[in-house]
């Protein structure tokens, strides 16, 4: 799970590679139930907040010099890994939007009447029915992990809709019977304009390709999924977490950011993708990631703010002693604050969709409104804001009695804050229309100087043209703004 970036040299390698071997592999169901071969031995299943987490970090220990590798090695995407071919459809990606997915286990090669399998530490030689093991546990997990994926995800849309009709004080019927209709001034239909998402299927959510590998130049790695290819990397270690955990956690925040209905490149750069994809972490299976992992920490301010939950104190608390690096815990206490955490998880997964219908409703508004607040996560914030009451001061009572004494002050140091963030120039309209950052990164990063030059000269001799990029797809004006860049023109 990393901030995920569009690779193009990646993505060329992996489809540069010739045609694909099938591997006949029996159904879940037809397979023994014995896990895959790569699985350490012992390893358990558990709920138990405690055990979950003392076991996560041993199965760290245990996996990590096969499976991660020292980000000085690169591997090469070959013919020879085996491939399977699956009856499962993907609309995840825009490349190939109506693909089947198929299983990719990278570094295993069929010899003879065995496979080969690289990893990390070594090479061993593994039976065929072994192979088929691990193929069928990828096919399963999938399943599960693109069923929780589009459970969270599959009324964005009727959502994002209401969301709007409220806006705009319309009824939603009225709405929608304008959606199809074109913007006068650039061209497109207001659900473009709005970004609107196409009413969500499950087959969204599953990848074109699901590689078990690795990411060797990038350890630690446990999952990468590239936005709009439909291309997820799955580490084999992570499909070991994910069994602890008792739901392929991992793998569902992975298929969240393969759907390009969701997830698109240059959009994701608006927001903060990684958290919008990390809602599988709210699911009670998972007892690690919500107070431990990177990504949910907007969602740990929320449970501050709003439910007095102070992480920090808890974490004192609850981690008693460190010497170096084995740490004495009080199981009472931790076991007492991880199951009010289950509350606080419910809470905030119970009023995501109120976050998710408010940005899906009008994505370039948000995007634009996150960079002139300089916070990727604010509707999330913001959702909460109006329907929860602060707690800091405590509890609500006391915390809203000071308030409501100091608003006048609030309102005040809230508006010079605001104030403070506004760095346009009131005398230059070219200054005050300003291009948002992740545009103009974008914009440098696509686009070699000889390029960019070229574009902004055919421009600036022809202003007009620029209504036919602002009525473009983003796939179109890509490619007219490739040509232009290429020859100074159009043809």
């Amino acid at each position: 799970m990393k901030r995920i970036v569009f690779v193009f040299v990646l993505f060329g390698v992996v489809l540069s590679a010739a045609s694909a071997r099938t591997f006949a592999v029996p159904t879940a169901q037809q397979v023994s139930s014995s896990l895959p071969w790569y699985f350490p031995e012992g390893i358990i299943t558990t709920q138990d907040p405690l055990k979950q987490r003392i076991e996560y970090e041993r199965y760290f220990i245990a996996t990590e010099p096969c499976l991660q590798g020292t980000g000085l090695q690169a591997l090469i995407v070959d013919k020879d890994s085996i491939r399977i071919k699956t009856n499962i459809k993907s609309t995840s990606s825009i490349t190939d939007p109506n693909a089947n997915m198929e299983i990719v286990l990278d570094d295993y090669r069929k010899i003879g009447g065995q496979v080969r399998v690289t990893t990390f530490c070594g090479q061993r030689l593994i039976s065929e029915q072994q192979s088929n093991v691990v193929a069928a546990d990828m096919i399963a997990t999938a399943t599960q992990a693109a069923d929780i994926a589009f459970e969270k995800h599959k009324d964005v849309q009727s959502g994002a809709i209401k969301s709007l009709a409220r806006q705009f004080g319309e009824s939603v019927d009225d709405l929608k019977k304008r959606l199809g209709e074109k913007d006068p001034i650039s061209g497109i239909t207001f659900s473009d304009l709005y970004r609107i998402p196409k009413d969500m299927k499950r087959s969204d959510f599953f990848p074109r390709e699901l590689h078990l590998g690795y990411t060797p130049t990038a350890p630690g790695i446990l999952g990468l999924a590239l936005l709009n290819t439909g291309l997820v990397y799955y580490n084999p270690q992570a499909r070991i977490l994910d069994f602890l955990m008792g739901a392929p956690v991992i793998l569902a925040h992975e298929f969240i950011h393969t759907n390009s209905n969701l997830q698109k490149f240059p959009f994701a750069d608006g927001f903060n993708a990684e958290l919008y994809a990390s809602l599988p972490m709210l699911a009670p299976e998972d007892k690690v990631n919500f107070f431990f992992h990177g990504y949910p920490v907007a969602w740990r301010q929320i449970a501050w703010v709003f439910f007095g939950f102070d992480f920090t104190r808890v974490r004192k608390e609850i981690f008693r002693l460190e010497l170096a690096g084995n740490l004495t815990i009080d199981e009472e206490k931790y076991r007492a604050y991880f199951q009010m955490l289950e509350q606080i998880k419910k809470e905030i997964s119970d009023f995501s969709p109120l976050a998710l219908e408010a940005y899906y409703s009008n994505q370039l508004w948000w995007s634009a409104f996150n960079e002139r607040l300089r916070d990727p996560d604010i509707v999330f914030k913001m959702m909460m804001a109006l329907n929860y009451d602060p707690t800091l001061l405590g509890g609500r009572e006391n915390t809203m009695k000071w308030y409501s004494v100091n608003k006048p002050l609030v309102d005040e140091i809230s508006k010079s804050a605001l104030a403070s963030l506004d760095t346009s120039s009131a005398g230059d309209p070219n200054e005050t229309v300003r291009i948002p950052v992740f545009a103009l990164r974008l914009y440098q990063s696509m686009f070699a100087e000889r390029e960019r030059k070229n574009i902004e000269k055919y421009y600036a001799k022809n202003p007009g043209a620029l209504r036919a990029i602002r009525a473009s797809k983003f796939e179109d004006a890509f490619l007219l703004l490739k040509k232009i860049g290429e020859t100074g023109g159009v043809q």
